[in-house]
């Protein structure tokens, strides 16, 4: 893992990057301006580097880091690194959502999970099949919103989920639903 330079270091480098220009400019009595064009020229070189850096996180997103020497080898490093650390742990977050996802697919029941304030987060085919529901036009729509009954508009109010619930599908005046919530996690 990379280390941080220390600040002695770096105010080293710095002077012996300078150390030939105030040579050059107090040899021929132009050390203000030996100086500066030093500083034009490390100024310079720092914009070409920062220039690299946005082209390469911008427009070429997948391909490796620039080349480049100094301080700015060990930023493109570092910005790649933690890149490939995200993409492994975004990879990682896919496959479980993927698996999440099968699982509650295969239920024989239909879930829908929302949040508190009754706006729909997901559900599975089963649910949208049997209530109406269309993902994703209608996630962050609220649950109530579909189903109107005030009986059922009641059951949620109460908070009190032990016993099942049933109501006529919204669909079918014909089908009865049973109606079970289980609280999935608190938000915080």
């Amino acid at each position: 893992m990379i280390q941080p330079p220390k600040i002695k270091h770096l105010v080293y480098k710095v002077a012996l990057y300078l150390l030939p220009f105030a040579l050059f400019g107090f040899l021929f009595d132009l050390l203000l301006e030996s100086i500066l064009l030093a500083l034009v020229i490390s100024l310079v070189w720092h914009y070409y580097h920062l220039y690299k850096m946005v082209d390469w996180l911008w427009f070429k997103r997948d391909t490796y880091p620039p080349t480049a020497k100094g301080i700015w080898a060990d930023v493109f490093d570092g910005i790649y690194h933690q890149q490939r650390k995200h993409r492994k742990k975004r990879n990682e977050l896919s496959l479980l959502i993927r698996r999440f996802r099968l699982g509650a697919e295969s239920l024989p029941d239909a879930a829908v999970v929302f949040n508190e304030d009754r706006t729909i987060v997901w559900c599975n085919q089963l649910a949208q099949s049997m209530l109406g529901f269309q993902l994703p036009e209608d996630i962050g729509n609220r649950l109530d919103n579909f189903l109107r009954q005030p009986e059922f508009l009641t059951f949620l109010e109460s908070k009190k989920y032990d016993e099942p619930f049933e109501f006529t599908s919204p669909l079918d005046d014909k089908i009865i639903l049973e109606c079970r919530i289980a609280p999935f996690e608190k938000d915080k």
